[in-house]
């Protein structure tokens, strides 16, 4: 993942969900940093994180859409659907490799 995606996706976490999840799972935060780089700017999604992962554009494949509906619906588990989209997140950035994945990469 290039640095740009992983500032993005870092800024998306830290002004958007966190705010949604400490404030009972509704819009609290700043606009989605991930579709303003990605899709605001005409990309039409490429080389966003979720895009990539998902092989999919604007955030399909994801919790976003079953939380964006029981907001609207104002149902009981919107904190619970945001917490899922923000681990989602969490879990799309890149990890430290293991020693193994390190052998494999530089090929030893």
């Amino acid at each position: 993942m290039a640095p740009l995606q992983i500032e993005t996706l870092c800024e998306t976490i830290e002004k958007k969900w966190i705010p949604i999840v400490e404030n009972g799972g509704y819009q609290a935060g700043a606009d989605c940093a991930l579709c303003r780089v990605y899709i605001y700017s005409g990309h039409r999604c490429i080389g966003c994180p979720i895009c990539e992962f998902t092989n999919r554009q604007g955030c399909h494949r994801t919790p976003y859409y079953v939380w964006q509906e029981a907001t609207e619906l104002k149902l009981h588990n919107v904190q619970e659907l945001a917490i899922r989209m923000l681990l989602f997140l969490v879990a799309l950035l890149p990890s430290e490799p293991t020693y193994e994945q390190f052998r494999e990469q530089v090929g030893v």
